[in-house]
Order: C-alpha cells, then structure tokens, then sequence
C-alpha cells in the first residue's frame, strides 16, 4: 500500500476502526505501548491489513493526517489481529514487541527485512508462521507463547503448525517456555547468537520431526529443560559453541531423537536428559567433551547412541545431580548400544556409576576407535558384550571398582539389529562379555575384580602392562562352549588367550597376597581358557608368553614350571599324535624336559650303578 492512499480496511462496523486500532494507531505514532487487554471481544480486532501499514509505515488516513511510526517501533498487547498477515519482502521499519496477541490466520515474513527486534510475548499464533529468508538487524525472541492447536483442541483434518525460518538471518533465535504442536525449520539460517527452544514449560509436539535445523550456523544450541516430541535434526550443523541439552526429554520411537551427523561444536552437555530414540552424532566434529553425566538413553529398535567416524574430545558417561529426595546422584543408563566404532578421541572416555544394557547383544562398541587418552570403566554394570576389535588407546585401559561385564541375556529371537551386516557379528559374540581381538593398549590394561559372566576374548590383542586378579579369573567348570547350550540367558566363561602378549605383569601371581607360587596361580589362570584350547588341540602361544614374560621379570623357576606343565598338557591333549605323546613323557620323566638336567644325571648315575652290579 502506498503511503498517500487512504486506508480503510478497518475491522469495526460500517468499516470504522474497532478500540483497539484506534489505540494500535496512536501508540505507534507516540512510541507508546497500545494495551487492548481491557476491551470488548469484538473491539480487540485488527485487522492484518492494518496491521502490516502499520508495521511498514505505510499507513494513511485523514481521520490521523499527521501519523508517522515512531522510531521507538510498535508496541501492541491483548489485541487480536484478524485475517493473513502478508509482508513478505516487506521492510518493516523498527523493532516489533507483541504480548498477549493472538493470530487467526497465517503471518507471513518471508524475506522481509526487519530493522530492529521481533519479540512475542504470551502469543498465540494458530496457523503457519513464515519467517524464511527474512534478514532481522536484531533478534527473534518468543516467550510463552502458543504456536498451533493440540491434538484435541483441532479438528481431525486440521494440518499440523509450521515455523518455517530456513534461511533466515538473525541475532538470538529463541522459543523460551513456548508450546509449539508442530514443526519447527531452521535449515540453512544464519544466526548471529543463539538458538534457543528451552525453558522448564518449553513443549514441541509434532508428528515426525519437532526440529529441523540442518546446516544452521549459530554460536550454540540450547535446548534445556524442554519436552520434545519428535526428532531433532542439526545435520551439518555449524555451532561455535555448545550444543546444550541438560534436562531435555526427547520421545522419537524408533527413529532419531537427535540426528546431528557432521555437526561441528565446542562440546555437547545431554546431563540429566531422558531421550527415547537415537542420538546419532555419526561424522561428528566436538572439539571439547560429550557429557552425558546422570542421562537416560533409551532406544528399543537399535543403537542409543552413535558416535562411530567421529572426532570428539572425550566422553564422561558419569552420574549427575543429586535426587531431590534421595540425595543419590543419578546414575547414567542406557538401554541400548553405546556405539562409537571407528571414533577418534582426544582424552579420555570415562564410565562411572554407570549402566549399560543392549537390547542387540551389543551394549558398547568401541570397534577400531583410537583413543590418545585413556579409558575408564569405574563401578560400572554393563549386560551385552564390549566389542573393542582393533581398538587402539595410547594411555591405559581400566576396569576398575565394582565393574561387572555380563554377556547378553536376551534370547536370539529377540536380537535387534539396525541392518544386517550386523546380524552375524552380534550372534557370534552372543555369549561373550569382552571383545578385544588385535587391540592395543599401549599404557596399562587392568582387568575387572569382578568375574565377567560370559567370553573374555583377547586373542591377538597387545598391551603394556596387564593388572589382572584371581578373583575375576573365569572357573574350570565354566570354561566350555556347551555351557551356553544349556539354555537362553546361560553363557559359558572363559578366556580367549591365543596371540595376547604383554610386556609385564603388575600382579604375577594374581593376588595381592597369597600362599601359592606364582606359578600354580597362573596355571589356573592358563587352564581357564576354552576347554578346547587346552584338551582337544593344544594351544601353546599363552603358555609361551607367559613362561617369556616372568623370565624377563626374574622370575625363572616359575618361568619353568609354567613350561613345563605347558608341556605335560600338549601330551596330554586329544589331537597330539601317539609318537609325540612318548616322546614327550620320556622328556618328561628323564628330564623335565631339559628344564632339569640333575635329574638326567642322576637317572644315568642309577643306570650305571644298576648295570655296574652285573
């Protein structure tokens, strides 16, 4: 509308201007505020014609000939503006501060260019708000406002909300305590500041995804305290600071709670959150920490989280705030696979007071990580097996305090997978508790106190040095695959030992303290490996490795008698051909086997003196 045009779309009767236009008109010109909260329902209306000459300076009456917007900006509260606001590509002149307002039809500012702030206040807008490609000098800020209608306050064939701004350009972003039942887009924007959806009654419910945000560029994200039906996506997303989502509860059945592959951040906080679904950070880019401290992860279809071809910092999965009522800080839980295979870590990764449960057999992967740090499990319960295949961690490797590892006590049926590919794998390893085959752990590897129930496989793998402890040495009677026939829930324990080397051990004998020799302590240890290995086809390497180890370290009588009990089982083993076993018990009794050269001189003096008396 041009500026010397009359305007006449009033709302009143006989098209005069209601109350509330009146005070709409006036107050923009002094800078004041226009408060329509004490009018009559119908003198409350504006119309959306109005309201847009308004807001671009547009406006012309005779009834107001020397109306001009002041510089303050609009100001407008408890009004109810009739029919679409239309302003896009429009250049609305100063900021636009509305509270208590409500919106009938949709307002569109697609590509409008505002000079100033756009701040809503305890308003209610029931259709589709555009603010797609508008370029905003200031900011967007909305404050328990309502967006859309719920579930039972719209008709059945009503379409779900939309805030669509992708694309646009702005300082902060921000919905605080607002419920917005539909969507809301934010792909591609510019954000000087912040993105914020947060506050203890900040609600999106939508149908699909509450938040798309993909390839948005902002200092950081914040979405505390707020529930969030629906997925969140920050795909390529750009943050210069935090990604913010303590105390969040996110509900995405089965799908993605947040999906935020090849995003860039400072460092990620889900402290004390609740998200049902996935938080797949696949590819990601956290230069700082992923904090998960007192979180809930709970994905019935598959992975809780996935982290795997990212960079990130480190990983604290630790307890959180005290309970209000207990005083006990919350423990993080997760019901479902913590996957971070092929991730490459700064520091540390840190499990403390911490649970774990797989749906998939799987509760943690670490499968080809690379950790220049250290990696702590800490009173932590974990049922599923650790999957650490090539994993590779420059510091050390601990599990320490009252940490127990369980095989998976799910039936095959019940088996989740996300693809395929994973099918076999997980079934393989369905009754191990660790897996580290070819892992390397430069610095130290302590092994659990606590007996893990199920498979310890380290076949192949390397470390500095091992710290390991009778008391969680798997029993003889365990130590066969057909243990875990017995029935579903049931796992056999033992050691997988062919290929693991290690440079020193911290407690060779296995206890601190203890009356037997090193050696029959760490026999036992031996003999708790697969009764195969040790019964039917011989496997010598562990044997071999220890015996080499308690040499280096001084200890060579009992570096011998490792050997040689090595060497009475090989005879004794199934598969060792008749020929060998003789020849090895001769070795065996006239010299154990040339470990004892006095017994050789002392059987060949008896022989000399027997044929002597002849």
């Amino acid at each position: 509308m041009k500026k010397d045009e009359h305007f006449t779309e009033f709302s009143g009767k006989a098209g005069k201007p209601t109350s509330a236009e009146r005070a709409f008109i006036a107050a923009a010109y002094s800078g004041k505020e226009a408060d329509c909260s004490t009018f009559t329902i119908n003198e409350k209306k504006i119309s959306a014609a109005l309201f847009e000459a308004i807001l671009t300076g547009s406006f012309s009456s005779p009834d107001f000939p020397e109306w001009v917007l002041s510089s303050v900006g609009v100001r407008l509260s408890g009004a109810e503006i009739v029919g679409d606001v239309f302003l896009e590509r429009s250049n609305v002149i100063n900021t636009v501060s509305l509270r208590e307002v409500a919106f009938k039809g949709t307002v569109d500012l697609e590509q409008c260019n505002l000079n100033g702030d756009l701040i809503l206040s305890e308003c209610r807008l029931e259709d589709t708000f555009y603010l797609s490609g508008a370029k905003l000098e200031g900011s967007f800020q909305a404050v328990n406002c309502k967006f859309g209608n719920a579930k039972e306050d719209s008709g059945k064939d009503q379409r779900e909300f939309l805030l669509s701004a992708n694309n646009i350009s702005a300082g902060v972003f921000a919905l605080v305590d607002c419920e917005v039942f539909g969507s809301i887009e934010l792909i591609g924007a510019q954000l000087r500041g912040t993105l914020r959806l947060d506050g203890p009654s900040m609600a999106i419910v939508a149908m699909e995804e509450a938040l798309v945000a993909d390839r948005i560029s902002c200092d950081s994200v914040v979405l505390d305290s707020a529930r969030i039906e629906g997925g969140v996506s920050l795909k390529e997303a750009r943050v210069n600071g935090f990604l913010s989502a303590i105390g969040t509860t996110i509900q995405a059945d089965c799908t993605d709670a947040i999906s935020a592959s090849g995003l860039h951040a400072d460092s990620c906080s889900f402290a004390m959150a609740n998200i049902t679904g996935k938080l797949n950070f696949m590819g990601a880019a956290i230069k700082g920490q992923f904090l998960a401290n007192g979180a809930a992860l709970h994905n019935p279809c598959g992975d809780a989280l996935s982290a795997d071809f990212g960079n990130f910092g480190g990983f604290f999965f630790t307890p959180g705030a005290p309970d209000p009522e207990t005083r006990v800080p919350k423990p993080f839980k997760s019901d479902g696979c913590i996957n971070l295979s092929l991730v490459n870590v700064a520091t540390i990764i840190r499990f403390s007071n911490a649970s774990l449960v797989s749906n998939n057999i799987q509760a943690l992967s670490l499968r080809a990580a690379n950790v220049e740090g250290e990696i702590e499990f800490r009173d932590t319960e974990i049922e599923g097996h650790i999957y650490g295949d090539n994993l590779r961690v420059e510091g050390r490797m601990s599990f320490i305090g009252d940490t127990k590892l369980a095989a998976s006590t799910i039936t095959s049926e019940s088996i989740i997978v996300e693809n395929n590919d994973n099918q076999n794998t997980r079934e393989k390893f369905k009754h191990h508790a660790l897996v580290m085959r070819e892992a390397r752990v430069q610095g130290r590897l302590i092994l659990p106190k606590i007996c893990p129930v199920g498979i310890v496989d380290l076949s192949s793998a390397k470390c500095g040095t091992l710290e390991d402890f009778g008391s969680g040495w798997p029993e003889h009677d365990k130590n066969s695959p057909e243990a875990g026939d017995q029935g579903e829930g049931q796992s056999p324990q033992f050691l997988v030992l062919d290929g693991f080397e290690y440079d020193y051990l911290e407690n060779p004998s296995g206890h601190t303290t203890s009356a037997k020799r090193i050696s029959d302590c760490r026999v036992e240890w031996l003999k708790a490996q697969d009764i195969s290995d040790i019964e039917f086809h011989f496997n010598p390497q562990p044997w071999r490795q220890l015996s080499q180890v308690l040499s280096r370290m001084g200890y060579e009588d009992e570096a011998q008698q490792i050997s040689i009990e090595g060497k009475n089982l090989k005879r004794k083993a199934q598969d060792t051909p008749r020929r060998s076993k003789i020849e090895s018990f001769i070795l065996q009794v006239t010299a154990e086997y040339g470990f004892n050269p006095w017994r050789t001189l002392a059987i060949s003096i008896i022989c000399i003196l027997i044929f002597a008396s002849f």
